[in-house]
């Protein structure tokens, strides 16, 4: 066996094959118990990297995968991200979003399901992108697969790809019209995970559950941080609200991981499935993406009895701080991941400790600049830093703080309000169980603070008894003058609230 580095791998086959791992553990395993080992991922990685090689396709050479989450998704961007450059795509894309994504990203092959991804397969044809199809196989290895129509061809000597080749490219979740085009190279990934590891050792002994879109940044960094650790990958279609404890119960992960979006369902779900709690192996509950709400954390820890562990990463950075894994840690503290992090003001210069201001990162984790968008790259770095956008500060400790997005932040008359302060007050009223705040216009201050609530199943409070129990709790500037009851919360495909539009969206302009 090969032996553990101190130093981390700098692709991502090397993570595989190179880091240490015991090559006949299991590496991926799907809900039904099929299992494929490190050895095995590795054999089928050189058998399609060959196989590829052989039909004309070259290192850097640009793959778009459009597949449904699951071991299938999973091995095939280990796969081709191995030998090429993958763009994983959300299978449930309009038209219009193939279009614009397969042109932009210069995809020269689409993968594609056998009998399935039809929309993605003509949008293709017609752009002249070649389609390459999947067929999965029958054996009982998770997530393997053949090519259609490549059994024939001579393989070569499988041409691996190098650390700063481009691995990945994966497009923001912003709300822009034209989302902006992120490379991810292979040793991005590995700093990532390598930070990662050092910040939160897993384990060979840990089974992974994931139920993040694997087309997404966070799903992508869980495959590459759950491999550098050893573990197993559970493979799962998504999230699915009648499905989740069966499977708790059945494949019984270490750690799960799933969006804040989702973690207030699986609340609702515990008085009928305190039996598979009180038999699950859990030792930790993994969320990211957005912040989750003080009291979702707390009753998450209270039900479960283990650490919920918060990473907070963006699509640019794999990897800027998490909060510790202990039961009851500071709510909202997070310890830096990334080897470099300031607080800098608008002028790009930094902040003293409890200042409130932008979070800069710089290190080997963070992208190099967004593809073909000079201007994007001008206004997101300065002096070798990648300004985030999101908006935070240091305590005394050296624990970071979220406070939102700085786009997001409301200037109301000059003074301003963070949303997560304002969501967070809200939630602490017992009736309500998701809130979100957001600037509406105001003809004299410019910008008001107004909110989105969604009360507890059998609960109800006023509009005027909601506010007046927010100031005891906030200055009297940050209470929210309307209040808007829903049913929910509209979110975008990432489980993200659009603050900035949400005025428009509940028809309030």
């Amino acid at each position: 066996m090969p032996e553990r580095p101190s130093q981390p791998s700098l692709t991502l086959r090397e993570i595989v094959f190179f880091n240490g791992q015991d090559q006949g553990a299991t590496a991926i395993e799907d809900l039904d118990g099929r299992k494929t080992t490190y050895g095995q991922l590795h054999d089928h990685v050189s058998n399609v990297v060959g196989m590829l090689n052989g039909a004309g396709f070259r290192r850097n050479d640009r793959i778009a995968i459009a597949l449904p989450n699951g071991p299938e998704l999973a091995v095939a961007v280990v796969a081709l991200t191995c030998g090429f450059t993958t763009i994983p795509l959300d299978p449930n894309e309009t038209t219009f979003e193939y279009e614009r994504y397969l042109q932009r990203v210069r995809a020269k092959a689409l993968l594609v399901e056998r009998e399935s991804g039809q929309l993605a397969r003509k949008v293709a044809k017609d752009l002249g992108v070649e389609i390459i199809e999947l067929i999965k196989s029958e054996d009982s290895r998770a997530g393997m697969f053949s090519l259609l129509g490549f059994d024939g061809i001579d393989k070569r000597e499988p041409e691996f790809a190098k650390p700063e080749d481009i691995a990945n490219i994966l497009l923001t979740s912003g709300t822009t019209f034209r989302p902006k085009i992120v490379p991810w190279t292979h040793s991005m990934i590995c700093w990532g995970a390598y930070y990662n590891q050092l910040s939160l050792p897993l384990t060979p002994s840990d089974r992974y559950l994931i139920t993040n879109p694997f087309f997404h940044a966070g799903g992508l960094s869980n495959i590459s941080r759950a491999l550098y650790g050893g573990g197993t990958i559970i493979c799962s279609p998504g999230f699915q609200r009648s499905e989740f404890f069966r499977w708790i119960d059945q494949v019984q992960p270490t750690i799960y991981s799933t969006p804040p979006a989702v973690q207030q369902s699986i609340i609702e779900m515990v008085k009928e499935n305190i039996g598979v709690i009180s038999r699950s192996r859990l030792r930790f509950i993994r969320t990211g993406m957005t912040s989750l709400p003080s009291k979702t954390l707390k009753k998450l820890e209270e039900v479960f009895g283990v650490p919920v562990v918060e990473l907070y990463s963006s699509t640019e950075v794999n990897g800027i701080g998490q909060s510790a894994l202990c039961m009851g840690h500071r709510l909202g503290a997070l310890k830096p991941v990334a080897p470099e992090i300031e607080i800098m003001d608008e002028n790009g210069n930094e902040l003293h400790q409890g200042e409130l201001g932008e979070i800069a990162v710089r290190g080997p984790n963070v992208f190099k600049g967004y593809e073909d968008d000079p201007d994007a790259n001008k206004a997101a770095f300065v002096d070798g830093w990648f300004r985030t956008g999101d908006l935070g500060y240091f305590d005394g400790e050296g624990y970071l703080y979220l406070r939102g997005r700085v786009k997001e932040m409301i200037n109301k008359g000059g003074m301003k309000v963070a949303p997560q302060d304002v969501e967070e007050a809200i939630m602490e009223h017992p009736a309500v169980a998701e809130a979100v705040a957001f600037p509406v216009p105001h003809p004299t201050l410019g910008e008001d603070v107004a909110a989105a609530v969604v009360l507890k199943k059998g609960q109800n409070v006023s509009e005027n008894d909601l506010r007046a129990s927010l100031f005891d709790r906030l200055a009297y500037f940050k209470v929210p003058t309307r209040i808007i009851f829903v049913e929910s919360i509209p979110k975008g495909a990432t489980g993200k609230a659009n603050r900035l539009d949400m005025a428009q969206t509940l028809a309030l302009l």
